[in-house]
């Protein structure tokens, strides 16, 4: 996830890829968003993971991607 501002389109760039390398290099579930946080730049996205990475590593994916939405996407 890269620099600049969070949108929609953003993030589901960056969570298509991050898929996409699960798949390829066959990353189990209870390492994906350990995994995907490898390829956050986005200076706030990384902050927020690094506060509380512990817990954010024991989520699933999906529950990850949810709580990153929640949190950097305005409400819809």
């Amino acid at each position: 996830l890269g620099e600049g501002k969070i949108t929609v389109a953003a993030l589901v760039t960056w969570e298509n890829a991050s898929e996409r390398y699960f798949r390829v290099k066959k990353v189990v579930d209870v390492d994906q968003v350990s995994t995907a946080a490898l390829q956050i730049e986005n200076e706030r996205v990384s902050q927020w993971y690094e506060n509380d990475f512990a817990r954010y590593n024991q989520m699933s994916w999906d529950e990850f991607t949810k709580a990153l939405r929640k949190r950097f996407l305005p409400p819809t």
